[in-house]
């Protein structure tokens, strides 16, 4: 093409895309016309980086290499510090681009999320934003990245009441750095739900089919194990004070009964990752 940027680096923008595609086609052709000052000198053994035989293979391969660090957070300057050849001429060729893209005021989509971060890491905008947000619930759990995770840690910061639900045979963005590794599934031997230190709510599958007061009774308990481990008398009068009805509440569960020794639990683990 006239302009040298591949066909298969743009996109048809007259369909409806506007601005929108335009900005995204800018941020693929940038890395291909300014892939000469991206990479710098980073041509060994005729080979860009070392890695890619060819210019376009190497912006491809960068792309992934850019989205990863971006979305991971991962610092340029500790690769640049860390003496791999690799790693050093992969950091320099991040930096460039990420100061090319603020100088012309542009945006990839994992900068788009990575602005948003550096937003919320400002105190008194990050107060502004979380009195906003008392609850925050997310769907589809499966598919955050680490960036995506962090956002709401923040977004939820200082109340934390964040509720997530996933399923990690749906997981569908894998290609964007979204791990099933933040959902956990294990057997579950002879309890309805268990709260570990590190964060880590993980309930029976069988008391989901139980009546919401009873599935927050069992929540409501485990919680409340943080503050005080034994079932002794202190506990009751604390958990008799969140929950006036927990006794009927435990009675009830214990009469409809969970199926010991065979449960199995879904807990959501981003505390643990």
């Amino acid at each position: 093409m006239a302009d040298g940027t591949p066909r298969h680096g743009r996109r048809q923008s007259d369909g409806g895309g506007g601005d929108a595609a335009a900005r995204f086609d800018f941020c693929v052709s940038l890395r291909y016309t300014e892939s000469d000052a991206i990479t710098g000198e980073a041509v060994m053994a005729d080979k860009y980086l070392g890695k890619w035989a060819t210019r376009w293979t190497a912006i491809q391969g960068l792309t992934r290499f850019f989205n990863k660090m971006t979305e991971e957070i991962i610092d340029p300057g500790a690769l640049m510090a860390s003496g791999d050849p690799f790693l050093v001429q992969l950091g320099v060729a991040y930096q460039h681009y990420e100061d090319t893209l603020q100088e012309r005021n542009r945006l990839d989509f994992a900068h788009q999320q990575k602005l948003f971060y550096n937003v919320l890491n400002d105190p008194e905008i990050a107060e502004q934003v979380q009195a906003q947000a008392r609850y925050v619930m997310v769907d589809e759990y499966q598919d955050t990245n680490y960036i995506q995770e962090q956002l709401l840690l923040r977004l939820a910061h200082p109340q934390n009441n964040l509720c997530v639900v996933g399923d990690d045979d749906q997981s569908l963005y894998r290609f964007r750095g979204a791990t099933v590794r933040r959902v956990q599934v294990r057997l579950m031997r002879r309890k309805w739900a268990s709260f570990s230190s590190k964060g880590s709510l993980t309930l029976a599958t069988d008391l989901l089919v139980h009546p919401v007061d009873l599935v927050e009774y069992a929540i409501c308990h485990e919680l409340l194990h943080q503050r005080l481990p034994d079932h002794n008398k202190g506990f009751q009068a604390m958990l008799a004070a969140w929950m006036p009805d927990w006794r009927e509440r435990e009675r009830r569960l214990m009469v409809q009964g969970i199926e010991w020794g065979t449960t199995t639990s879904i807990g959501e683990t981003y505390g643990e990752t």
